[in-house]
């Protein structure tokens, strides 16, 4: 499926030269256990006249010759579409007229999983109230679609006028837009403008509304003119929905960062070389806020690139890695980083920055190479223990001192039993039975892990670290919960050095967690 996606998107690419190519999916057919889904790629490009179209999905064909001189190919790639569809029992087939643009359609029987675990929604941005500003209908499409499966109420319009009408209806009924996203490049009245009006109608946008700006021409052209203007974060198109969902939750929540959790964290005597690649001005300036009064020392790259090309130059001890950036993101610059010639440089610790607490979003990062995450909005406590427990494996923690006696923050709880009683339905009795059965289990699971790396064994590995990550869940025990997600993941990867880097971590949580709930069995048994 994914090699015909390719060729039919890129055979797309190839002969689009202005507009756009568009992949979309939807179910077909469903009966019983077996969905049909279509598969349609559409373009804006030069189009297929009739009497070449019976004849697009043989070997070695291309339109015409001119179409041979302007656009390189094998001319195999329909063809290979072809047999693949056909080795998956579907069907295939196409719509174009010369100059309009062309549509392939693709129909696959699936079987239909008898179980199925989706993500959860997030709560935080159910019912909120969108105004999207964009005069090509596409994205209006795409953007509507990914904010209602995000549970939020998005409203559409085609131009900045009709935006600025529709803003004014909405807080003369009392019902204020909370986001607005705009499209940059617009008609008559582009985004800048409409934001511009705006500032100038609502003296109070910036703290009422957050404004999303959109794209397709380079960052720094726009930035510049974002940043005298009230916009809360800019993405260039085409948006992806983690991209999206990752800039929403740090629009929304930045102002959180640097409030109750910052004023609870105390400086330590030696502190990290530590290294932030984040391209949001705001939260490069809350996280640094964070490190620097804990007593790190900080340095700053705006994306991806620029992270690795530091690791290159610079010693950190720690780099902080936000997985969306322009240019290079997270992902990339960690996989190019790891592959770095100087050992030293290449397994210096990646802890990834992300607004998803999905499984799928934790397993990319972890695959990519990095060693741990921190959800956004981002909680001052959890990222100086995250940062200072994943520091250089060759080096020393700041000081035995520093590390054991000065608390990092007001608080460092490993544990949550208030919401271990509230799954048991409020049954104090099973939350002290879950505690013994952790007490019992989780040392000797963490054996199992070292004995698993000892041996060369990678699946005992997985198969332990599954079961220890299942424990800590039940009591919200999230930094064992991280660590036991790292070591699934590289048992799943037969990486067992990195496995071994985390040893002496994850003892050192299993017994925090062991004492905290000794302690609570001793108070409430």
């Amino acid at each position: 499926l994914r090699q015909i996606l390719i060729n039919l998107a890129g055979n797309a690419l190839k002969f689009t030269d202005q507009g756009e190519v568009l992949v979309d999916v939807s179910v077909q057919a469903h009966r019983g256990s077996q969905v049909t889904l279509q598969f349609s790629v559409r373009d804006t490009g030069i189009g297929i006249p009739a009497e070449a179209q019976e004849r697009i999905f043989a070997p070695f064909t291309q339109v015409d010759a001119s179409t041979t001189r302007n656009e390189s190919g094998s001319g195999l790639g329909l063809a290979i579409v072809r047999e693949l569809v056909a080795k998956m029992e579907g069907s295939i087939g196409l719509e174009s007229k010369t100059g309009q643009g062309s549509l392939f359609y693709v129909s696959i029987p699936f079987e239909v999983l008898p179980e199925t675990s989706l993500p959860q929604q997030n709560s935080e941005l159910a019912d909120l109230a969108v105004l999207i500003v964009d005069d090509n209908r596409t994205n209006q499409v795409i953007l509507e679609e990914t904010l209602t499966n995000w549970s939020m109420r998005p409203d559409v319009v085609g131009s900045a006028k009709a935006a600025l009408k529709r803003i004014q209806e909405a807080d003369q009924a009392g019902r204020p837009y909370s986001i607005v996203i705009v499209d940059a490049l617009m008609p008559e009245m582009d985004g800048f403008m409409l934001v511009e009006e705006l500032n100038q109608r609502k003296k109070n946008l910036v703290q009422t509304t957050t404004v999303l700006m959109l794209s397709s021409a380079d960052r720094q052209t726009f930035k510049q003119r974002c940043e005298n203007l009230p916009v809360s974060a800019y993405l260039e198109k085409p948006v992806s929905e983690s991209e999206l969902m990752d800039t929403l939750m740090t629009a929304l929540h930045g102002s959180m960062l640097d409030r109750k959790s910052y004023e609870q964290v105390q400086p330590i005597s030696q502190g990290l070389k530590i290294l932030i690649a984040e391209d949001t001005p705001a939260n490069q300036k809350v996280i640094r806020a964070i490190l620097e009064k804990r007593g790190h020392s900080v340095q700053i790259a705006n994306n991806g690139r620029e992270a690795v090309d530091y690791v290159k130059q610079s010693e950190f001890d720690v780099v902080l890695m936000d997985v969306q950036m322009p240019t290079m993101d997270g992902l990339q610059a960690t996989q190019m980083i790891r592959q770095l010639a100087d050992s030293e440089q290449a397994e210096i610790p990646i802890v990834a920055m992300t607004a998803h607490a999905r499984r799928e979003d934790r397993r990319k990062c972890l695959a990519s190479g990095m060693d741990a995450y921190i959800a956004k909005p981002i909680d001052a406590g959890k990222l100086i223990q995250l940062i200072e427990s994943a520091q250089h494996r060759s080096g020393e923690r700041p000081s035995t001192e520093t590390w054991e006696d000065v608390p990092m923050v007001a608080t460092t709880k490993q544990i949550n039993t208030d919401s271990a009683k509230a799954r048991m339905g409020g049954n104090e009795e099973l939350v002290i039975d879950l505690a013994r059965f952790f007490l019992d289990d989780a040392p000797k699971l963490s054996r199992d892990i070292e004995q698993g790396i000892a041996d060369g064994q990678a699946e005992a590995v997985e198969r332990a670290a599954h079961s220890l990550k299942g424990l800590a869940a039940n009591f919200d025990a999230e930094t064992l919960a991280t660590q036991c997600l790292a070591l699934e993941e590289h048992g799943r990867n037969d990486d067992l050095k990195k496995a071994k880097g985390r040893l002496r971590d994850l003892h050192k949580t299993v017994q925090a967690v062991c004492e905290e709930l000794k302690t609570y069995i001793a108070t409430e048994g």
